[in-house]
């Protein structure tokens, strides 16, 4: 399974989900002097094998240079991932000490979106491996239900 990077392009490039979300972007405005000169050096090979595996040597160098993470952030991304987005944003906060909005600040610059809004995507992606993996989506459904099922709606319908 190919790894889940939920911090995008930040840790590389310096660049926040949130501020490239819903956007165009031009590559040379995004990547300025480090796309030119990998986009030249990749047109110097005539095969594939090499012109990735360049690319993913300068993505790993320019990582190492502009690294920016958060320790915490990442302890609950980990911790996210590993429960399937099934982890209250509750739950996190008695497991760091922090608060919800330092958490959330947190989150909106190291990964762009809020924790809760991580887990979703977490959640998503759990019942779309499965789906994938030839599971009939109709035997999904009770889980997805559990899952994603909004307690404030069933209030709201029911009169309360």
């Amino acid at each position: 399974m190919a790894a889940v990077w939920p911090q995008g392009a930040l840790p590389i490039f310096g660049v926040s989900m949130s501020d490239t979300a819903n956007g165009l972007w031009d590559a040379d405005a995004v990547f300025a002097h480090w796309g030119r000169r990998v986009r030249e050096e990749v047109a110097e090979s005539q095969e594939t094998g090499p012109k990735v595996a360049l690319v993913q040597e300068r993505l790993v160098e320019l990582l190492r240079a502009n690294g920016r993470t958060n320790a915490i952030v990442d302890w609950c991304v980990d911790a996210l991932r590993a429960a399937h987005g099934r982890l209250t944003v509750r739950e996190l906060e008695r497991q760091t000490g922090y608060s919800r909005r330092h958490l959330s600040s947190l989150f909106r610059i190291h990964v762009g979106l809020p924790p809760k809004v991580l887990a979703g995507i977490f959640r998503f992606q759990k019942y779309y491996r499965v789906w994938a993996a030839g599971r009939p989506f109709e035997s999904l459904v009770p889980e997805l239900y559990e899952d994603f099922y909004d307690q404030a709606i069933s209030l709201r319908n029911s009169g309360r």
